[in-house]
């Protein structure tokens, strides 16, 4: 079970009936009649209600629901079994069914991403447009982002911040598919659920790079400048253990122990770095070159050059591999790669 913290009651009835998570409808009828705060709906009969224009029987269970639910808050008797329970109270049947699609919550791969299926492709399910489907989606996160909704959600905000704490505050989309899908998930793709719940507080979760992070994007930013820095300065590739001393230690960072992996799972990423499987990085822009001509140098020569992708890609990791285009290029930009015959190459000195 995943307890909710307790919130006081002076703390709840202060929160603003627009920003609290009641339904829309609900939203518009109480504050067209004045009311601003939770503390003044209390105040209000069921009678005065129903009186409202636009409010019915509905929408007075709602209310009765939403206040059982700040009851049991308050007095700390709400837990949850998964985060399902918690989507369940707070989205109707379209907005899940849209945010499950886009997010791919029941998808299995390893992947984080916004747009499994399109806006199109959901509309031209359901006969509604594009448009009508974004304003859905928009609706829900909403939803989710209410006072609320975020008091329910932070005991799982905490489960999978753990996670990304105990692997250095920062972690690849791929590692959270190390998260069991049942029990706090509910069944769902951890690294969709990830991606939510970064979207809906990026400062507590943050997506960057497609990794996932506790840290500030500030301080994410001010690591890969530091590293950008000393790679733009070296005609070499640099080897992790060479980079740290020149980057500062942000305040964010609770175990320095943990440093060197959190650089490495940073720059790991960076789109415009180039990462070994030995530790080593470079700069596409300025240090590929001298790696590849290393790698020539390991070859017997002269070596055709889908040899040379074929060694750049073993000794890279998976997400720095290149298409065998990209290398013929570079071997053709190289004033060191001389070609012998079509599609040959050797190293001069």
């Amino acid at each position: 079970m995943f307890q909710v913290t307790p919130v006081p009651r002076s703390e709840i009835n202060a929160w603003p009936v627009s920003e609290a998570g009641l339904p829309t409808r609900i939203v518009n009828s109480v504050s067209s009649a004045g009311t601003q705060t939770l503390g003044e709906l209390r105040t209000w009969s069921d009678e005065k209600l129903l009186a409202l224009r636009s409010f019915g029987r509905i929408s007075l269970d709602q209310v009765h629901y939403f206040f059982k639910l700040c009851d049991r808050i308050e007095r700390g008797n709400q837990a949850f079994h998964s985060i399902r329970e918690v989507l369940d109270i707070f989205l109707d049947t379209a907005q899940f069914n849209v945010i499950s699609q886009r997010y791919g919550l029941n998808e299995m791969p390893r992947v984080a991403s916004r747009n499994w299926v399109t806006l199109q492709a959901i509309g031209n399910q359901d006969g509604r447009t594009r448009e009508r489907v974004r304003q859905v989606e928009e609706t829900g996160k909403e939803k989710l982002s209410s006072r609320m909704a975020f008091v329910c959600l932070e005991p799982f905000y905490h489960y999978i911040e753990a996670f990304i704490q105990s692997r250095a505050s920062a972690v690849a989309a791929e590692e959270l598919a190390d998260l069991p899908r049942e029990g706090a998930l509910g069944g769902f793709n951890p690294c969709s659920i990830a991606l939510l719940l970064s979207d809906l507080r990026p400062n507590r979760i943050l997506f960057h790079n497609d990794l996932f992070t506790t840290l500030p994007l500030d301080d994410v930013q001010a690591i890969e400048r530091q590293v950008l820095d000393q790679l733009q300065a070296s005609e070499m590739p640099r080897h992790i253990d060479t980079l740290l001393p020149g980057i500062a230690l942000p305040p964010s960072i609770k175990n320095p122990d943990g440093f060197p992996r959190t650089v490495a799972v940073i720059m790991d990423h960076y789109p415009d770095a180039g990462a070994t499987v030995d530790g080593h990085y470079f700069l596409y822009t300025t240090s590929v070159l001298p790696f590849l001509h290393n790698i020539l140098e390991g070859l017997e020569s002269p070596a055709h050059y889908r040899a040379v992708t074929s060694t750049f890609n073993t000794r890279v990791k998976t997400r720095s591999r290149k298409g065998a285009g990209y290398i013929l290029d570079m071997l053709n930009r190289s004033p060191r790669c001389q070609r012998i015959d079509r599609g040959l190459y050797a190293l001069q000195p």
